[in-house]
């Protein structure tokens, strides 16, 4: 496609005005016992939802799967050895598996910080259909 004039003017146009509506907002906190930031850019008020909507995900992925959480499913499960697993955490366990299955084993489900394997066997024998 040849550049002319028109084309030019359009494109340098869109380049000029995009600074002007762009916002560029963050977040910092903690997740996953580790320090985080998040910082997105661009029209404000599409910033301000996608920042909420990160942040919300954040929450909930702590509340399931975070080892720093007292609460969390994988807390739960590492301390009781069985849990009626939310769907995500489901999902996360027949990823884990795949995984497993895929690397011929390279991929364990084992918890690093306690050393032994997850009960996927458990899960899925009771509370799984």
């Amino acid at each position: 496609m040849s550049m002319n004039r028109r084309r030019f003017l359009t494109i340098s146009a869109a380049f000029a005005a995009t600074p002007a509506l762009a916002q560029s907002q963050s977040w910092q906190g903690r997740a996953f016992g580790a320090e985080v930031a998040i910082r997105l850019s661009g029209p404000d008020e599409a910033v301000q939802v996608a920042l909420y909507q990160a942040r919300k995900i954040v929450r909930q992925m702590e509340q399931r799967f975070s080892l720093f959480r007292p609460t969390s499913e994988l807390v739960r499960l590492n301390r009781q050895g069985h849990l009626r697993p939310s769907a995500p955490f489901r999902a996360l366990f027949g990823l884990a598996d795949t995984a497993h299955r895929i690397t011929g084993g390279c991929s364990t489900r084992q918890c690093s910080r306690c050393g032994r394997p997850w009960p996927w066997a458990v899960i899925r024998r009771r509370h799984l259909p």
